[in-house]
């Protein structure tokens, strides 16, 4: 499969992939996080400021102490498009991606009634989970199975922070 998106790549796509990559890194998803959460403190919902920012510095802690217990190294099949340091399994950027794009969409949805609205959201955050793993894969620096891998793990942690955050609005906050 990696090989197959290799035969992909070209300039255009080259530079959407690393464009897109992005949306996957904790430090940019930290600094969405910061602004997102000053909106939030205004409008004093702390439950969701909790959810979403427990879901991004939790993830990020999560995914340090699993790749190191993996160990696994990045593939050297296509050279890789983009600096990767540490170990390959599971992906960061996937993780990464579903912890902020997963709790953003579910803290979302809980604001509109509409459900042609829900799905725009839904769909949006689907897009950019889904096309920051295949980045990664493209620019050469995960196994498929280091995304797979990343979008599991995230899901499982994104469900407990949820439910962490429906508790915290059934006590008020």
């Amino acid at each position: 499969m990696i090989q197959w998106v290799g035969e992909l790549r070209s300039p255009f796509l080259d530079f959407l992939m690393l464009a897109i990559t992005y949306f996957g890194n904790w430090r940019i998803l930290l600094a969405m996080v910061f602004l997102i959460d000053i909106f939030l403190f205004l409008k004093k919902e702390w439950a969701s400021i909790f959810a979403l920012t427990v879901s991004v510095i939790g993830g990020e802690a999560i995914i340090s102490a699993l790749k190191h217990l993996a160990g696994r190294t990045r593939p050297d099949i296509i050279p890789h498009l983009t600096g990767a340091d540490g170990f390959s399994f599971p992906s960061g950027h996937a993780f990464m991606a579903v912890s902020f794009f997963a709790a953003a969409s579910y803290l979302l949805i809980q604001k509109f009634k509409s459900k042609a609205e829900r799905v725009i959201i839904l769909t949006v955050g689907a897009f950019f989970i889904l096309a920051v793993g295949f980045s990664r894969v493209y620019l050469g620096v995960h196994w498929p199975t280091d995304v797979l891998g990343g979008y599991i793990l995230a899901s499982v942690w994104i469900a407990l922070v949820m439910v962490a955050y429906r508790r915290l609005r059934q006590l008020g906050f």
